[in-house]
């Protein structure tokens, strides 16, 4: 059970393309979840752009140890 919270950049960021390591600058950019959680993988968009919030829904994610979305199913990968 391992999930890795990110920023996904839009081509439009100053930030986009940088790499790894590399300084960046605060942006609005939204952020997603990559990883493995429940024996499924997972690649989806937070829906939010404040930090406190991502950070909220993915530490309820893994203490559930599945995906908890309101108003909409979610469709996850078996990983293996």
């Amino acid at each position: 059970m391992t999930l890795t919270l990110y920023r996904r950049h839009k081509r439009t960021c100053c930030n986009f393309g940088k790499r790894r390591g590399e300084k960046e600058r605060q942006c609005k950019c939204e952020f997603w979840v990559n990883g493995v959680l429940g024996g499924r993988e997972v690649r989806l968009s937070l829906d939010t752009r404040d930090i406190k919030k991502a950070s909220q829904k993915l530490h309820e994610w893994e203490a559930k140890e599945r995906v908890v979305e309101r108003d909409s199913a979610v469709i996850l990968r078996m990983h293996g």
